[in-house]
């Protein structure tokens, strides 16, 4: 019996990654954590996303893992195998940190 591959991640799934990663970018002190993109014609957590994200092993397109790269300004911190669970696991983390840096600024400020 042949095995089975791995479902691909959905066009609407790597959509809506696309834009967390987009949301990343805007996300600025001040704002809320960003928490909404559209998936399936619904709006879905960030954090939704990338833990559906994280369950393909797939390679990212050459053209999503680019805005990944230009936006999250990765250099050597981006993941290796440029697969869609790492990324996801990558952005993830970027956004935890980020959210911790806005919590000491707004603290400094008090």
């Amino acid at each position: 019996m042949a095995e089975e591959s791995p479902p691909s991640i959905t066009p609407e799934l790597r959509d809506a990654f696309e834009q967390a990663i987009w949301a990343y970018k805007d996300w600025h002190r001040g704002m809320t954590e960003p928490n909404e993109v559209s998936m399936d014609l619904k709006p879905t957590a960030v954090s939704v996303v990338l833990v559906r994200v994280s369950q393909f092993e797939e390679p990212m397109p050459d053209r999503l893992w680019g805005i990944l790269a230009t936006v999250t300004r990765g250099g050597d911190d981006l993941p290796n195998d440029r697969s869609y669970r790492s990324a996801a696991e990558y952005l993830s983390r970027l956004i935890k940190d980020r959210k911790a840096h806005f919590e000491r600024l707004n603290q400094a400020d008090q």
